[in-house]
């Protein structure tokens, strides 16, 4: 006779692969425009968890920024005008300043694919200079969607383009990473696991403008993938092989029981201190499942 868990382990196979829902992201049909995600952006690196803003330090360590910051004391602006010097003022889709003017982080937001504008980073940097920053302490953050994209061109940086080059004074202070391989994993990994308890709406709805960007770049993971590969992760971790049944169980509330009883299973599992990473991930991925279940 089986044990229990090679017995749910074998149904929830199953479950999950029969198991496959139509779904929508709301966020699709919105459209969003580029300076609305400039606005999603902004806000996360100016939020605070628990009075820290968590978020930010992880942002900028993601960019190899380092420095003595206060980041509780910076301040972030979305679409802020500065004065170019030449009678005109231009809009930065992101800026992070420091209020000892030492810092400075223009995010110049390309994820929509715009094309660049005349003298745009060259402006920008004139712009954040007049408010009296110093330059060594000033950085050009170019985020074109998929690292295909080229750096900004000439005509953007303009007169600025020698300075930043490999022999110029400001090399390494314009940097290009893709919204892709920066943006997204941040939302993953730093930002979405430190959300503060109680903030319900924010983490869900989070989620779904980390589904819009998966779609965008073309990294969406099938959510019957995710549950398929969640059960191997469980079927590796208790070394035991499914077998196919010819009964399929349809119901969600039938589906949500049998993961709570995986999930119970597996708290009862003896296991040693190597295996409770292992553990971790198995757990979470089936707490995925029972999520995209509900």
């Amino acid at each position: 006779m089986k044990n229990k868990v090679e017995w749910l382990l074998e149904m929830s196979k199953e479950l999950l692969d029969a198991h496959v829902t139509d779904d929508k992201n709301l966020f699709e049909m919105a459209n969003l425009k580029e300076y609305r995600h400039s606005a999603i952006l902004g806000y996360l690196l100016d939020r605070k968890e628990h009075g820290y803003r968590i978020h930010l330090k992880n942002f900028l360590h993601r960019l190899n920024i380092a420095g003595n910051f206060q980041f509780g004391e910076m301040d972030v602006f979305c679409e802020s005008k500065v004065d170019c010097g030449n009678g005109t003022y231009r809009p930065i889709d992101i800026l992070l300043t420091s209020k000892e003017k030492d810092f400075a982080l223009i995010i110049e937001n390309k994820c929509r694919g715009a094309s660049d504008q005349d003298t745009q980073i060259c402006d920008y940097w004139r712009g954040v200079k007049n408010r009296g920053f110093n330059e060594k302490g000033m950085y050009v953050l170019y985020l074109p969607p998929l690292n295909t994209f080229s750096s900004p061109s000439d005509i953007s940086l303009g007169e600025m383009k020698e300075r930043f080059g490999v022999a110029g004074d400001l090399v390494g202070h314009l940097m290009t990473y893709s919204y892709r391989d920066l943006v997204l994993p941040w939302l993953k990994e730093d930002v979405l696991p430190n959300i503060s308890y109680g903030s319900g709406v924010l983490v869900d709805s989070l989620r779904c403008y980390i589904d819009l960007l998966e779609g965008m770049f073309a990294v969406r993971t099938d959510k019957r993938d995710v549950r398929i590969e969640s059960c191997s992760i469980f079927e590796d971790f208790v070394g035991l092989k499914c077998a196919d049944f010819s009964e399929i169980w349809e119901k969600d509330t039938e589906c949500l029981k049998l993961i709570d009883e995986i999930l119970c299973c597996s708290n009862e599992m003896e296991i040693t201190e190597k295996d409770a990473n292992s553990l971790g991930a198995l757990q979470s991925k089936l707490w995925e499942i029972r999520s995209v279940l509900r």
